[in-house]
C-alpha cells in the first residue's frame, strides 16, 4: 500500500493540533510564533517533502506570523549512534538562544530523537508528530505530546491479496533496515506468527485507500471488478472522454439548449403540417363540390384570365379534365391567357361566325331528326301564354 494517501490526512490533523496548541493572538495584531520542524529524512524524499509542503502552506494561512525552521536528520543514509549524538551536539549549540512554541516531527527517527533529547533541546515545548509506525504507549504517557500515527490495514491488505490470488501460499515482503522498515517488519512477523491482531500496537484506525497499478494488473490479468470498493488505479491511461469540468458543463448546457430548440422546431413543423392538411382537405372538399355541380363554373383573376373551372366546364369545352386543378395561376391548357376563353377555344368545322362570338350549342337530335329540348329551357312569352 502506498504511503502517499495518508499524507493529506496527517497534514490536516497536524494543523488542527498546532492551532489548538498555539495561544490565541491579540486582537488587532499579528503575533509571531516560532515553529521547529524535524524531518527524519532528506530534502527530495517524496514522502516527507509532501508533508513539509502541506505544513508550510497551511501555516502560511495562519493568523500568526510564523517563523518556520526546518532541520533534516538524513536518517535514510546516516542512522548510527555517533551521527545521532553529533546531531544532538549541533542542535544544542544552535538552539541555545532559541525558544520554540511548537516542535513538529515527521516519521519515527525524528520522533525518537525529539523524545530522547527534548529536555535538553526544547524543554516544556509541545510536540506534534506524524508518520510514526511503532508508537510506544510510554512515550505518550509523558504528556505534552500529540499527533497522528501512521498505520495501515495489514489484515485487510493481505485479505485483498488472497482474494486476487487465492492459489498463492507464499508472500515476499520487501523492506529495508530503516526505523520505519523495522517497525513494519515487526507488525507483519507478529501477524504471521499467529499473534492476535489486537495485540499489534496501533494507536489509531487505519487511514487511506487501496491503490493498484494498472499496468501490473494488466500484466497479471487481474480484472477491475475484483478490486475492493473505493480502490484507486494509478498509471491508468487517460480516457478520451475526460474533459475539464467547465468545458463539460458548457457542452451539456449547449446540448440542452439545442434539444429544446429541436423540440420547438418539431412541434412547429407538426402544427404546420396539421394546418396544411386542413387546408388541403378544405380545398379538396371545394373541388369535389364544384365538380359535382352540373353548371358551368369557372373563376378568373383581376385581369380576367381563367384560373380554373369545374369538370363540367372542362368537359363542355373539350379541355383536359385536370384543367383548373391549380387555382392560383393561369392554367397552361388554355393558351393565350390574356384572351377571353371563347376566342381561344377552337371553332367547330363549318362555323362561320365571327371569332369573337362564343360557339353555339345545338340541342341534340334523335335518330328520326326530331330535336330534343333540354330540360330547363327558357320559354318565350307566347309559349308561356299557352
Amino acid at each position: 500500500m502506498n504511503r502517499l494517501p495518508l499524507t493529506h490526512a496527517a497534514i490536516w490533523a497536524l494543523i488542527l493540533l498546532i492551532t489548538h496548541l498555539l495561544p490565541t493572538p491579540a486582537i488587532g495584531g499579528s503575533e509571531k510564533k516560532t515553529v521547529l520542524y524535524l524531518n527524519s529524512y532528506h530534502h527530495g524524499y517524496q514522502w516527507s517533502d509532501s508533508i513539509f509542503e502541506g505544513i508550510r502552506s497551511r501555516l502560511h494561512e495562519s493568523s500568526y506570523t510564523i517563523d518556520l525552521q526546518v532541520e533534516y536528520l538524513d536518517a535514510k543514509k546516516y542512522n548510527t549512534p555517533p551521527v545521532i549524538e553529533g546531531l544532538f551536539e549541533v542542535f544544542r549549540k544552535k538552539f541555545t538562544h532559541e525558544r520554540f512554541d511548537v516542535v513538529i516531527v515527521s516519521d519515527d527517527d525524528a520522533f525518537n530523537f525529539a523524545l530522547r533529547f527534548r529536555d535538553a533541546l526544547f524543554p516544556g515545548v509541545p510536540i506534534v508528530f506524524c508518520g510514526v509506525n511503532d508508537l510506544d504507549p510510554q512515550a505518550v504517557a509523558r504528556g505534552n505530546l500529540t499527533g497522528v500515527v501512521e498505520s495501515f490495514d495489514l489484515i485487510g491488505t493481505l485479505a485483498v491479496a488472497l482474494m486476487l490470488h487465492p492459489e498463492k501460499r507464499w508472500m515476499i515482503v520487501i523492506g529495508d533496515e530503516s526505523t520505519t522498515g523495522r517497525a513494519i517488519k515487526k507488525q507483519i512477523e507478529g501477524f504471521l506468527a499467529g499473534v492476535p491482531a489486537e495485540s499489534i500496537p496501533i494507536a489509531v484506525e487505519p487511514a487511506g485507500s487501496y491503490r493498484f497499478d494498472y499496468q501490473v494488473m494488466r500484466r497479471l490479468n487481474i480484472p477491475d471488478n475484483l478490486l475492493p470498493p473505493g480502490s484507486t488505479l494509478i498509471n491508468a491511461p487517460k480516457a478520451f472522454y475526460e474533459l475539464p469540468k467547465e468545458l463539460f458543463w458548457t457542452i451539456i448546457t449547449s446540448l440542452l439548449l439545442l434539444l429544446v430548440t429541436l423540440i420547438f422546431l418539431v412541434l412547429t413543423m407538426l402544427e404546420r403540417r396539421h394546418v396544411e392538411r386542413r387546408i388541403k382537405d378544405q380545398l379538396t372538399f371545394q373541388e369535389t363540390l364544384m365538380d359535382t355541380n352540373p353548371q358551368l363554373v369557372s373563376w378568373k383573376d383581376l385581369n380576367f384570365r381563367y384560373l380554373g373551372a369545374n369538370r363540367t366546364f372542362a368537359a363542355f369545352f373539350g379541355l383536359n379534365p385536370q384543367f383548373g386543378r391549380h387555382p392560383r395561376r393561369p392554367d397552361p391548357d388554355l393558351p393565350g391567357g390574356d384572351e377571353p376563353l371563347h376566342q381561344r377555344l377552337p371553332r367547330p368545322a363549318g362555323d362561320r361566325r365571327h371569332p369573337g362570338h362564343p360557339p353555339r350549342r345545338h340541342p341534340p337530335r334523335q335518330r328520326g331528326g326530331r330535336r330534343l329540348v333540354p330540360r330547363g329551357r327558357r320559354l318565350s312569352a307566347a309559349d308561356r301564354g299557352r
